[in-house]
């Protein structure tokens, strides 16, 4: 932090020499750039290389991936803690979004990636209760939950891009893309954005998207009408909003995750009925849990959140605030909790199967009974219609679609920067 840095990403190991590279950003935006740490004495390297992320050491070249989906080799001198010559690009390029660049190097020399040109994301699916597929048209990049509309029928999709292309004279840019999928036409129509796309929810109207807008150590909430009239300002409060909003059954709150300049990750609850309060649910640090991907009840009356650090799935009663954990298998990181009509029951898709969590709140907050549908299918990206009878996820069927090997790709490592140095 003295240095002004922070998304540090993606650390790796450096085999026998005790140091640490990883992918760093600096204030103000921009690629990030390679940082080499020593344990041994705490030498720290800032190179001027940009690089989202380190992959292997093949021999004295490190292999890394820039945030544009370009591989890249240069040779470096552990010993020396040193960058030696100027990096070289490599092929193939691969895919790339805002969380970064789908590619994995194993120590060998082999490759696991996607192509840039497959990168058109992904096919829909909806999926009932009992886990029969009915396929949607269309592809789309997801790089957080989708969300349902309070009626049911529409689906907001959120995606970021990075580009480097002509337009944007070789600098570094982010796209946020917002579209909303009608399930009746399957038509997916463009939303103009405000703030980070990446959190959009719903306004209690179903009419309007909400996008949160951080400016410093505060948060804005807007409303974006879907007709394209003007935007409105819902509600500042303080603290930096970390996930997509979860809308009270009457509109009139919105649960957050929010990082507060005096706390640590909190739950909060934040009044737009005109009152400007804010009530702190949950304060990471002094409850069992760090709470995440935070969900109302269809009733108002309970959140049920994930740990962030576990992935363990809480349900907290708002009223008497007492929290209670529902998993045994944990559902995982950034997996979303669903809750049924009835706000009896809620579910989540785990490695064993779609868990199926039944509660009750009174006369106190307990575990009725837990069921698992061991074939359901495996998704991370996922939302429950209102009604509770299907979910919207990515494709099943489509599951490893565009997933390249290359073998002994070391050698060809090894042959392009040779002829770059000549």
């Amino acid at each position: 932090t003295a240095n002004k840095e922070g998304g540090q990403r993606r650390p790796m190991f450096i085999p026998g020499a005790g140091i640490i590279v990883y992918g760093s950003s600096v204030a103000g935006g921009g690629e990030p750039t390679l940082v080499f740490h020593r344990l041994s004495d705490g030498k720290r390297l800032r190179s001027e290389i940009p690089g989202i992320g380190p992959l292997a050491m093949l021999g004295d070249l490190l292999v890394y991936s820039r945030a544009t989906g370009t591989l890249m080799a240069v040779r470096f001198d552990a010993s020396a803690m040193k960058v030696i010559g100027t990096p070289v690009v490599l092929e193939p390029r691969v895919a790339a979004a805002g969380p970064g660049t789908a590619v994995a190097l194993s120590e060998r020399g082999t490759l696991v990636y996607r192509r840039a040109e497959d990168a058109g994301g992904s096919s829909l699916a909806l999926v009932d209760i009992d886990g029969n597929v009915r396929p949607l048209r269309g592809r789309f990049a997801m790089d957080t939950p989708m969300r349902f509309s309070p009626d049911g029928k529409r689906v907001v999709i959120s995606a970021r891009y990075v580009d480097t292309g002509p337009a944007t004279a070789g600098r570094l840019t982010t796209t946020q893309d917002v579209r909303v999928l009608d399930l009746t036409t399957q038509v997916a129509t463009r939303v103009r954005s405000r703030g980070n796309d990446l959190w959009m929810s719903w306004a209690f109207d179903g009419q309007r998207l909400v996008a949160p807008v951080v400016k410093g150590d505060t948060t804005e909430l807007w409303a974006l009408p879907l007709d394209g009239s003007a935007e409105s300002r819902l509600v500042a409060f303080g603290g930096r909003i970390q996930e997509s909003t979860s809308m009270a059954p009457d509109g009139k709150a919105y649960i957050v995750e929010a990082f507060l300049p005096t706390a640590a990750t909190s739950m909060l609850r934040v009044w737009v009925d005109g009152t400007g309060r804010v009530d702190t649910l949950l304060i990471s640090g002094r409850s069992p849990s760090r709470p995440s991907m935070s969900r109302y009840s269809p009733d108002g009356r309970m959140v049920a959140y994930l740990d962030r650090n576990t992935g363990d799935v809480y349900v907290l009663d708002l009223a008497k605030r007492g929290t209670l954990q529902v998993s045994e298998v944990p559902a995982g990181y950034m997996r979303p909790v669903v809750w049924g009509p009835d706000s009896r029951r809620l579910y989540y898709v785990a490695p064993n199967g779609l868990t199926m969590v039944e509660v009750e709140s009174s006369p106190s907050l307990r575990l009725v009974r837990r069921t698992v549908k061991p074939n359901f299918p495996h998704a991370r990206n996922y939302d429950l219609s209102p009604n509770g009878k299907t979910f919207v996820m990515v494709n099943p069927s489509e599951r490893g679609e565009g997933v390249h090997v290359a073998v002994n790709w070391a050698e060809e490592v090894r042959r392009v920067w040779a002829a770059g140095q000549k």
